[in-house]
């Protein structure tokens, strides 16, 4: 059976593929920068007041938490004058502080132009919390990435490099038209606060489209330095940390003219939640919300990429699906998968962003592994970002349960559940919004399909879309 047959009328689709060396809570790393704190002041004293002891004539305070982000950015392109010996005019020198509240998160934002081949820079990032010890995470986006006109030599440059006349001529005033995001090289790393030394290697590297992708991810920080930690991390604590972040760039002397009057822009990130009472495994640079139906819907493109795990009987053993939507191009396997009544099992569907492989395993004891190893589709997105959706399919007589759903072995901030239960419509969704699909990641979760071995074809089943 050819993966594109279905007697599902909806069926739409997108998968992805992830770093599979990851366990389920160990966050990959990223890249990051300024942002928002949250207090959760009440968890901390209901113990307190839950106390049999009596307290007259003395006051309780709620603890608050604050978090300030001190930052410096500079250039290096070359220039020297007695106004700025030491660094370039692209942002030479420029540094202050930003904090944030719980309800205004803090936000630095970064512009890069006139870069030349050979010219490098950094920004580094250090932390002030007030007065509790926190879990740190950092986010960040891509906000341009423009052409700003073509010179004659760029378009001489692009045209060998594969582009036609009216794709250039289109990319002159497109803000994200531009080649200098993925000809930049970038490197994230740790650096110790007080002599901006590095520590260790780097958290994420690669161009700075890469590095960036990464961080829209999130990125959970390590007091510590150990870019390998993820969500097993220590605390940043009260006051200033003595681990700051950093991310260095340059454009390689080797690069053409293609990047000639081009532009980028990015924003920078944190977030702060207090260690006390919180595991630090709620991602906020990511949220999911659910909703009833197939959910395709809700998406601002179509799937690009599907995963499935889907009930076989009765004209079909089970299967297990990995390819691109919405051609329903890929690869299945239904000989080695078998769903006992009921089911419960761990789903994992991964994206290895270096190999270009896809990959759904789910975990029952029966069942193994497809990848999918042919040609991915695109799924970069032009000044947005990707979503992944998550359907729970079942009709009359069985069920679909996803529980625990976690990207990189994080919770996204919002709901990490849904389910479709004996219901002839039998259709639910979760959705997790504002995702990089083209770095590497691990989407996992706990998977309950009941009535299977009977009724129709994909009732129940369990759909991952990308777009």
């Amino acid at each position: 059976m050819n993966p594109a047959d279905t007697n599902d009328p909806t069926d739409a689709n997108g998968s992805a593929d992830a770093a599979s060396r990851l366990s389920r809570r160990k966050l990959l790393g990223g890249i990051g920068a300024i942002g928002v704190a949250s207090a959760g002041a009440g968890l901390g004293t209901t113990a307190f007041f839950s106390d049999e002891a009596s307290f007259e004539g003395n006051e309780l305070e709620a603890g608050r938490l604050e978090l300030s982000v001190n930052y410096e950015f500079a250039a290096d392109q070359g220039i020297r004058n007695e106004q700025n010996p030491y660094w370039g005019q692209n942002g030479g020198g420029e540094s202050g502080v930003v904090s944030s509240t719980p309800d205004d998160p803090a936000t630095v934002s970064y512009r890069l132009d006139d870069v030349k081949p050979g010219d490098t820079g950094w920004l580094r990032f250090a932390f002030v919390l007030d007065d509790n010890p926190a879990y740190l995470w950092a986010c960040g986006n891509l906000t341009g990435n423009a052409q700003n006109g073509v010179t004659d030599p760029e378009r001489v440059a692009l045209l060998e490099s594969g582009l036609t006349e009216g794709e250039i001529d289109a990319s002159k005033t497109d803000p994200w038209g531009g080649q200098l995001a993925d000809a930049l090289v970038a490197d994230l790393v740790y650096r110790d606060a007080l002599s901006g030394a590095p520590i260790g290697d780097p958290i994420a590297s690669g161009s700075l489209r890469e590095v960036l992708a990464a961080l829209t991810n999130g990125i959970p920080l390590d007091q510590d330095g150990d870019p390998e930690a993820g969500l097993a991390r220590a605390c940043y604590p009260d006051g200033s940390s003595v681990t700051a972040l950093g991310i260095v760039w340059s454009l390689p002397p080797t690069v053409g003219n293609e990047v000639q009057t081009d532009s980028v822009g990015f924003d920078l990130s944190f977030h702060a939640e207090q260690c006390r009472h919180n595991d630090g495994e709620t991602n906020p640079c990511v949220a999911a919300s659910t909703g009833g139906g197939y959910g395709v819907d809700r998406l601002a493109r179509d799937p690009v990429w599907f995963a499935r795990a889907r009930n076989g009987a009765p004209n079909v053993n089970d299967q297990l699906l990995v390819g691109n939507a919405p051609a329903n191009d890929g690869d299945y396997d239904a000989t080695g998968v078998a769903w006992p009544d009921p089911t419960a099992a761990e789903l994992t569907v991964t994206h290895d962003a270096g190999d270009g492989d896809l990959t759904i395993a789910v975990d029952n004891g029966v069942s193994g592994t497809v990848t999918y190893a042919g040609t991915l589709a695109d799924a970069t997105v032009s000044g947005g970002s990707n979503a992944i959706l998550i359907t729970a399919k079942a009709g009359s007589g069985s069920t679909a349960a996803v529980s625990d759903v976690r990207l990189n072995g994080a919770q996204a901030s919002g709901a990490s559940a849904v389910s479709s239960d004996d219901d002839p419509s039998g259709y639910a969704h979760l959705l997790i919004d504002d995702v990089d699909a083209t770095a590497d990641w691990v989407l996992t979760a706990d998977v309950t399909l009941e009535g299977v071995g009977g009724g129709s074809q994909e009732l129940p089943a369990v759909d991952v879309n990308v777009a």
